[in-house]
């Protein structure tokens, strides 16, 4: 992952993207690991961002699914949340079994509330090409990114309900 796309892959997240953030450098383990599994440099900081996000995800969504008035939506973001939960935790495990390690951060990022439609959309979205931006980083590790795959699926199922509302 160049700077470029640890940048951006930060905006989607909400975190800042100042110099001290963009120009971490990672720890020798992180970059033994990469190479010796095929990922690209960053890689490790692109699963920890991802991580937190996806757990914001889960209970942004929860809150939606609380909050939506239409049950084809209530429906949807309960299978979201459950099934993005079981992807999360089946991705981290992977990463982590082949030595990455992933870190508590805050995804600094304010809940959106339900009734401002066009945010949810757009949170999603975000989301999704967040997946797709992580995705690229570990694309030679088969295992990661068919799970990306799963949850960027899931992303798009729900957004299909929110978008026939």
């Amino acid at each position: 992952m160049n700077k470029d796309d640890m940048k951006r892959a930060l905006q989607l997240a909400g975190l800042p993207t100042n110099s001290s953030v963009l120009e971490e450098k990672f720890t020798d383990k992180a970059e033994v690991i990469e190479e010796a599994f095929d990922l690209a440099p960053g890689a490790g900081d692109a699963m920890n961002m991802y991580a937190n996000m996806c757990m914001f995800m889960v209970s942004q969504v929860h809150f939606w699914h609380w909050q939506t008035r239409s049950h084809e939506i209530h429906i949807a973001a309960g299978e979201f949340y459950d099934k993005l939960n079981d992807k999360v935790d089946g991705l981290m495990e992977i990463f982590q079994g082949i030595g990455g390690v992933i870190k508590v951060q805050n995804p600094a990022r304010p809940f959106v509330d339900f009734t401002d439609k066009m945010a949810v959309v757009k949170t999603l979205e975000d989301f999704g090409n967040m997946s797709e931006s992580v995705k690229a980083s570990v694309m030679d590790n088969g295992n990661l990114t068919y799970l990306i795959d799963e949850i960027t699926g899931l992303t798009g199922h729900i957004l299909y309900f929110l978008k026939l509302d």
